[in-house]
């Protein structure tokens, strides 16, 4: 029978008592948790979705410190977006008190945290899950496959296996669509504790229930079996993606 995590289905009044509780405790962040920089040239086109475009560049290639600058530059007041993409920049990081500084900033502008956002949150608070997801109902956000998708990979990269399959039944049964993302992790997970039985009946469980797996899917159960030896097992799989 599947894990359960101890989270709520729905929301409850009980809710909000922790959400005043958790922005409590990121609004207790000292300001100098937010680094400051000098701001750089602002992009050709001064647009909240161009400045957003930016930022999310400089943050795929690393460039963390220019996400910054750019987000202290904006000519207009920051959209949730823009906020998200500054969050998620600083855990990517490594500076995980001033991304939740940034989030405290961020409810304290008054603009509306999305799913997006508190993901970003997610990323700088791992062990935090039930904090985050009780202040996300309180809020009147509801969890979407990204979030669901990375506290699954979170469970997985701390082998919590059993948590992650409890959070990808909680995932279907808030009607939301499981991607080869949401597998692919609990599958990596399997294959580093070589556990190959619970793999193969994984990936079988996918195909069966209309979630095919991808190229990255197959490759991890191609590594993690090439990794033991078990190379029989792989030209097995092979010759079956070949003839499908």
């Amino acid at each position: 029978m599947p894990f359960r995590p101890t989270l709520p289905r729905r929301c409850s009044s009980s809710h909000e008592s922790k959400l005043s509780s958790f922005l409590s405790a990121l609004s207790s962040l000292p300001s100098s948790s937010f680094p400051s920089s000098p701001p750089p040239p602002p992009p050709a086109s001064p647009t909240p979705a161009a400045y957003n475009a930016l930022m999310s560049t400089h943050s795929r290639a690393g460039r963390h410190g220019e996400v910054l600058r750019l987000f202290r530059s904006l000519p207009f007041p920051p959209t949730a977006p823009l906020y998200t993409t500054l969050i998620s920049s600083l855990a990517d990081s490594g500076q995980p008190l001033a991304a939740r500084a940034a989030f405290a900033a961020l409810l304290r502008s008054g603009v509306l945290p999305t799913a997006s956002a508190f993901t970003a949150l997610l990323k700088s608070s791992p062990r935090d899950v039930d904090r985050v997801f009780g202040a996300m109902c309180a809020a009147g956000v509801s969890p979407d496959a990204a979030f669901y998708n990375c506290v699954i990979s979170m469970h997985c990269d701390l082998r919590l296996v059993q948590g992650a399959l409890g959070f990808l039944d909680l995932m279907l049964e808030n009607g939301l669509r499981p991607t080869a993302r949401s597998f692919t992790a609990i599958l990596r997970a399997y294959c580093e504790q070589e556990m190959f039985q619970e793999a193969e009946m994984l990936v079988d469980l996918m195909i069966e229930n209309g979630f095919p797996p991808d190229v990255v899917s197959y490759s991890v159960l191609i590594e993690g079996l090439c990794r033991v030896g078990e190379f029989g097992k792989v030209e097995m799989i092979l010759g079956e993606r070949k003839g499908s």
